[in-house]
C-alpha cells in the first residue's frame, strides 16, 4: 500500500483527473484520429512510468524498421505489457487482448481507443474473429502484438507455458514479418513485492521473414519462437 501512496504523489494522480478525457475517445473513437489517441496514451503511460519508476532496457530494436509492419509476437508477464509496449512505440499499432481487459478502468480503455482487439479465448469462433481483424490490420499496413502464450506469467522464475500457435495465423495468411520480443520485468510494476530496481528488458531476439517462416508450419514456428524466449529470459536473470 506504502508503494501506491508514494506512486500517487510523484505523479499518478495526474491520471484521475485525466480520466474523462480518457473516458471521452473510448465512447467516440470516431471523432478523433488514431494518432491523436495514441499520443494522448503514449503521454498517460509517460506519467505512469515515472510515477512507479520504471527504468527499461532496449535491446535489438535496431533489426525493425519504423515503416514496415510486422507481427510482434512475445511472453505475456501481466496486462503492464500493454503500456511498456506503447511506451516504446510511437507509431500506432494493435494489441490482442483478452475480453476480460476490456473492463479495466485504465488499461483496458486504452486498449481500447487506441483500436485494440478483444477476444474471448475459450470460445473458438471468436478467436476466429480475432484472426481476421488482426489480418486486416495486417493488411492495412498496421502492426500487431499478441501473445502466444495466452494466459500471464508473474514471477521472476516462471517461465511462458504453452504458445497457441494459432497466433501466429495472420502472418502466415498475409506474408507479414514476424517480431520475435522477450519481456522480462513488466510484472514488477504493479507488485507490492517491488518497491524499487524496477527494471523491464525488452529484446528483439529476431525478425523472421515470410520466405523463412513458410517453409515450417505454425506448431514448428511456434516451438522454435518459445525456446528463443525463454533462452533470452534466462540471459535477462543472470544480469
Amino acid at each position: 500500500m506504502f508503494k501506491y501512496i508514494k506512486v500517487i504523489f510523484r505523479g499518478a494522480y495526474k491520471i484521475l483527473f485525466a480520466y474523462p478525457k480518457i473516458r471521452k475517445y473510448a465512447k467516440n473513437r470516431d471523432k478523433y484520429s488514431l494518432e491523436e489517441r495514441y499520443a494522448y496514451a503514449r503521454k498517460l503511460i509517460n506519467i505512469v512510468m515515472k510515477a512507479f519508476r520504471v527504468e527499461i532496457k532496449t535491446e535489438g530494436f535496431e533489426k525493425i524498421n519504423n515503416d514496415e509492419t510486422y507481427l510482434f509476437v512475445g511472453n505475456h508477464q501481466g496486462f503492464m505489457d500493454a503500456l511498456v509496449m506503447i511506451y516504446l512505440f510511437d507509431k500506432p499499432f494493435c494489441f490482442v487482448s483478452k475480453k476480460e481487459a476490456r473492463e479495466y478502468p485504465f488499461v483496458g480503455k486504452i486498449i481500447y481507443f487506441i483500436e485494440g482487439i478483444f477476444f474471448d479465448r475459450e470460445n473458438l469462433r471468436d478467436s476466429v474473429r480475432m484472426i481476421r481483424e488482426c489480418e486486416e490490420k495486417l493488411r492495412n499496413n498496421r502492426s500487431v502484438v499478441i501473445f502466444p502464450e495466452g494466459t500471464r506469467t508473474r514471477d521472476e522464475n516462471h517461465m511462458p507455458g504453452e504458445f497457441k500457435a494459432g497466433a501466429l495465423k495472420p502472418a502466415y495468411d498475409t506474408k507479414t514479418k514476424i517480431v520475435v520480443l522477450a519481456m522480462d520485468g513488466s510484472y514488477k510494476i504493479l507488485s507490492t513485492k517491488y518497491k524499487k530496481d524496477l527494471v523491464v528488458n525488452v529484446k528483439v531476439v529476431d525478425v523472421i521473414d515470410s520466405s523463412v517462416y513458410e517453409k515450417k508450419n505454425t506448431n514448428e514456428l511456434s516451438s522454435e519462437i518459445k525456446e528463443k524466449i525463454i533462452n533470452n529470459l534466462y540471459e535477462f536473470r543472470k544480469q
